[in-house]
């Protein structure tokens, strides 16, 4: 039964900034005592995941890496011959060859039989009838065990891209930092209520015994972003340009400023002509105008530490002592004003 307060507040197509979570009476001691699982992952861009990220997110308790489908052969080769698969998305296209690409680069550095590989669909539309006979091709040449769809943003698509196949849903159409697509095409669904909507069909799917996980992807960037939207449902969520400024991220270049990096959409006129030599004419991304400073870099772990800070403070505020309790059921929600928001950041000098 669906906590009827949240599904009308969250059903009502509204962004992490329009709602805050309510606290409760608290019930640890300490918030170290809270029990947590992994509740982040990369964003599998050229930028984030690369053989480094990918290593120390496999070593860390509460991320998981989705290896970029950008890197090179030889970064790619080296992260399975690191064996870094038991929990390791490797990111995948969907053009003709790239699945036959990935598993011959696969086969020439590992015995796929003797691995547990889990794939994730890289593309922005992942419901189309094209994506659901391509999720039906992997499953039937590949022994997958987890699949991520392509993007999607409502529980209708949940389900039909559950149906061809996928368990692992990522979740956005048009939240991301670097994303246009919503400002070119007018089409998407604010965040908050696509994961929730999600969420509901997931759990249908759940309660009939199927193993379905909900990724919430794009535009986060504090820790209380991935409290809510684990709250609103997501098991993960997937991180991008806080995890560009990861010292282990790739993408670092030469300048007269130093060591830096821009941070990219891979949909960005900059990334096609990078990648494909491409001069698009037509994009749905952006490349920031600041560059992200080596020197302002920092280990992946502090990140992570950050927003698993974070989110045992925020358990410890609701009265939980587990993740595993925070989810639409048991989180309550309320809506607020762009004030509210406002009073909620530093303000002390306005």
């Amino acid at each position: 039964m669906f906590n009827l307060h949240n599904d009308a507040i969250l059903s009502s197509n509204l962004t992490i900034n329009d709602v805050l979570l309510v606290p409760s009476k608290g019930t640890v001691k300490s918030r170290e005592d809270i029990k947590l699982s992994p509740f982040l992952m990369s964003a599998p861009m050229d930028t984030v995941t690369g053989f480094s990220m990918a290593k120390a997110l496999a070593a860390s308790d509460y991320a998981l890496p989705v290896v970029s489908r950008f890197i090179s052969d030889e970064e790619l080769a080296a992260c399975f011959a690191a064996n870094l698969f038991a929990d390791v998305f490797y990111a995948i296209g969907s053009k003709p060859g790239d699945l036959e690409k990935f598993c011959a680069l696969l086969a020439a550095n590992t015995d796929p039989s003797q691995v547990v590989l889990n794939l994730a669909v890289d593309v922005a539309h992942g419901c189309t009838d094209y994506m659901f006979d391509y999720y039906r091709h992997i499953r039937s040449e590949l022994p997958v065990n987890r699949l991520m769809s392509g993007s999607i943003a409502t529980g209708y698509q949940a389900g039909l891209v559950i149906e061809a196949g996928c368990d692992t849903l990522r979740v956005g159409i048009g939240p991301g930092g670097s994303c246009q697509t919503r400002i070119k095409c007018g089409v998407g669904v604010p965040q908050l209520t696509a994961v929730y909507d999600v969420f509901k069909t997931a759990d249908s799917y759940r309660s009939k015994g199927t193993e379905v996980y909900v990724v919430a992807d794009g535009g986060i960037k504090h820790p209380g972003d991935v409290v809510k939207y684990l709250a609103a449902g997501a098991d993960v969520c997937m991180l991008g340009q806080v995890f560009a400024k990861a010292e282990e991220s790739p993408g670092w270049e030469n300048s007269p400023q130093g060591l830096v990096k821009y941070y990219r959409g891979q949909a960005s006129r900059e990334f096609q002509q990078d990648t494909y030599s491409i001069k698009a004419k037509y994009v749905e991304g952006v490349q920031m105008d600041k560059p992200i400073r080596a020197t302002d870099a920092v280990p992946v772990t502090e990140i992570v530490s950050d927003f698993e800070a974070g989110l045992r403070s925020a358990l410890s505020y609701m009265g939980m002592d587990s993740l595993s309790q925070l989810n639409p059921e048991n989180a309550h929600f309320i809506k607020i004003t762009p004030s509210g928001y406002t009073e909620g950041t530093p303000h002390g000098n306005s």
